[in-house]
């Protein structure tokens, strides 16, 4: 009996020190996942395998150990993980961190990715939301403050600087105390009335309404205590917010009254939102967008336009050189032929002899292949995109191609593809970045879906490199950089943003109509690379200086003819830039997918007059897609019929505010439908490799 309880002590014993030290060893082997996450050398697939093993709800996850991943100083790709788990582990626990991170991201705080806040917002609506009201009190707001003073100097601010140097406004203690109560009491009535989907960017989006709010207030607090100079680039900021905050108007207001400011600011008064008109509501919900993913049926159909081979001509700079000659020869029999003329075929010949010899060069120029500065760096970068997309790096003792951190996915594939394999690069702008959907929402992860289902058992890689906001310039360089990796196939969808950012380009007072097309004119002529490479670096530069206030938008409209000028101009930019390049990928083996870019069809009625001002321009879009594919010989998806057929039919079917939650950036359903258009063609295309 003695020995039966002396074992039954032990073993008690040895329980009660076995369950802290198992708690210690889980806990350390959850420190070891986190640092791992941190590490930027790890593979894509041994980062998605920590990231599950989190996800478990067998493994005791606290907020602070996820304040790792989601702090400031974390990684971007850290970050996306942190949102991963957060967001999957469904704990309200968890509800104030998600938050703060949510509208961190929003804020700026923390990078604007949509695989960061989306992911965080989608993973907030799934919790109870009972649970989820009694625990955000906890949540801490005092940063965002911070976050939107960071946001504004980002943006606008440090930009628009003339003089002096900047300084942060003091924030008081009842200035913090009054933002977290406002932030509370503005949460508390969000859930109470339409719920979290308001603050969804296709539902409204509340959250960046609020940044701009305290924007505004920041505005306000410049203009109130800063020196003139910065107050006038403080006024310029609120010129460029998109609804009319009455804080600066009133800051300013006040201030000329107390003769604190020259008169010759009064003016400015008026192109700021009245002081007396009230407090602004926030923006109506045009709809709630569902968050369940979109499962489409597959299709067959092919909605190809155009699939013509090019038509095989001469260079049109051969066709030159040999005008030019001929003409050269022609002014040399004249002078042998008729000697008493002479004097006037010299005078003849001054007069063509620069354009005939800048002809010549430039022929001669491009068949020694000298490429223009286009091809050297994008003409017009009006949002500053990044100029390169990824940077080779080890992970996990491979070569990848890793997204350099900025407006792309953050991405890591294989430098070296692999055999029997298929690569696609997916290249446009925001609505390819599908900039507030996680990334395996995007029609360019649909497509990835799609072609692995279809051809089982053979390896697909779609890669997304659509960077919000740029332009076909930057896009082209996107292109020409994919090429480096093997790619099988490239689908372009894009053209909107040239359309409406040239425009918006001559709006500011360092742009005019006729500067943009002389840069347009000037970056296509191989003479211009030849000088510019060889002077000294940056004497131009030096002498293209913008001026102080060029970042300041202009006073008065752009007139109609410039606005002309500025379309059509675009609309070639756009087309060419497609073509050059569709015509080097052929050169280099890789199929092209054009794709006519869509639009909203309650908003962009095709019998509408198309207006940059909307950011309308279905007929263009049609031509730009179709213009290159006939002189490219890729070929041509037309995305919006059939959209308009999913939505009914063909000829009758609207393809709206179902497919689109703006004017061109497609909703869950939108980016499903058009991977399922893209799919056949480019399965066609990769499965073809009969021709380059």
């Amino acid at each position: 009996m003695r020995t039966l309880l002396s074992g039954c002590l032990t073993l008690a014993l040895s329980s009660l020190l076995l369950v802290p030290l198992g708690h210690a060893t889980e806990v350390a082997r959850v420190d070891g996942d986190l640092s791992r996450l941190l590490d930027l050398t790890i593979s894509p697939r041994t980062r998605s395998e920590i990231e599950e093993r989190l996800c478990s709800p067998a493994v005791s996850l606290s907020a602070e150990h996820l304040e790792r991943l989601l702090g400031f100083q974390a990684p971007q790709v850290a970050q996306i993980s942190g949102a991963r788990v957060a967001s999957c582990r469904q704990d309200p626990v968890l509800g104030p961190l998600m938050l703060e991170s949510f509208l961190g991201a929003k804020f700026g705080y923390l990078p604007f990715d949509p695989d960061i806040f989306e992911r965080l917002l989608f993973g907030l609506r799934r919790l109870p939301q009972e649970k989820l009201s009694e625990t955000l009190d906890q949540a801490r707001f005092e940063h965002l403050l911070d976050a939107a003073w960071a946001h504004l100097l980002d943006t606008r601010l440090e930009a628009l600087m003339t003089e002096g140097v900047l300084q942060r406004p003091t924030f008081r203690p009842e200035q913090r105390r009054a933002a977290q109560q406002f932030l509370t009491d503005w949460l508390d009535d969000l859930i109470a009335g339409p719920g979290l989907v308001a603050l969804q960017a296709d539902s409204g989006d509340r959250a960046l309404f609020l940044l701009e709010q305290f924007e505004a207030i920041l505005i306000a607090e410049l203009i109130t205590g800063a020196q003139p100079g910065q107050v006038r680039a403080a006024i310029e900021a609120a010129r460029h917010l998109a609804h009319p905050f009455p804080e600066p108007a009133i800051a300013l207001q006040q201030r000329l009254e107390a003769g604190n400011l020259p008169e010759d600011f009064r003016p400015l008064l008026e192109q700021l939102p009245s002081p007396d008109s009230g407090s602004v509501a926030a923006p109506p919900l045009p709809r709630a967008y569902p968050q369940n993913t979109v499962i489409l049926e597959p299709s067959n159909r092919n909605w190809t336009t155009q699939l013509d081979e090019p038509e095989v001509s001469p260079h049109s700079w051969s066709r030159a050189l040999l005008v030019a000659t001929l003409l050269f020869a022609a002014w040399l029999l004249a002078m042998v032929g008729w000697p008493n003329r002479r004097g006037l075929l010299k005078r003849a010949g001054a007069i063509l002899l620069a354009p005939l010899l800048f002809v010549a060069t430039e022929a001669g120029l491009t068949l020694a292949g000298v490429s223009p500065l286009m091809d050297v760096r994008p003409s017009f970068n009006p949002n500053q995109v990044p100029t390169q997309l990824w940077q080779v790096q080890k992970l996990d003792g491979v070569n990848f191609a890793v997204t350099i951190e900025g407006r792309a996915r953050q991405l890591a594939f294989p430098v070296v593809k692999e055999e029997d394999s298929w690569r696609v690069f997916v290249l446009g702008e925001s609505s390819v970045h599908g900039s507030y959907y996680p990334l395996e929402e995007t029609f360019a992860a649909r497509i990835q879906h799609n072609l692995s289902t279809r051809n089982p058992g053979r390896k697909v890689e779609v890669i997304n490199a659509g960077v919000g906001a740029a332009l076909s310039d930057g896009i082209a360089h996107y292109a020409f950089e994919a090429l480096q990796y093997q790619p099988d196939l490239l689908v372009l969808y894009l053209g909107n943003n040239d359309m409406s950012h040239f425009v918006a380009m001559a709006g500011f007072r360092g742009f005019t109509a006729r500067s943009i097309e002389l840069r347009y004119l000037l970056d296509r002529v191989r003479l211009v690379r030849v000088i510019n490479d060889l002077l000294p670096e940056g004497l131009l530069d030096r002498f293209a200086g913008a001026a102080e206030d060029s970042g300041y938008l202009d006073l008065e409209q752009i007139s109609k003819d410039d606005h002309r000028v500025l379309l059509n101009l675009a609309e070639a930019n756009a087309t060419q830039n497609i073509e050059r390049v569709a015509r080097r990928a052929r050169r280099q083996g890789a199929k092209v997918l054009i794709a006519i870019q869509a639009q909203n069809q309650d908003q962009c009625a095709t019998d509408r007059p198309e207006d940059s001002s909307s950011g309308c321009f279905p007929d263009t879009l049609r031509r730009i897609a179709l213009e290159a594919g006939a002189r490219s010989g890729a070929s041509v998806v037309d995305v919006p019929a059939a959209l308009r057929h999913h939505a009914g039919g063909q000829l009758t079917g609207i393809a709206g505010a179902d497919y689109f939650y703006d004017t061109v950036h497609p909703s869950l359903l939108g980016h499903a439908v058009i991977a399922r258009t893209l799919t056949p063609q480019a399965e066609l295309l990769l499965g073809d490799q009969s021709t380059p």
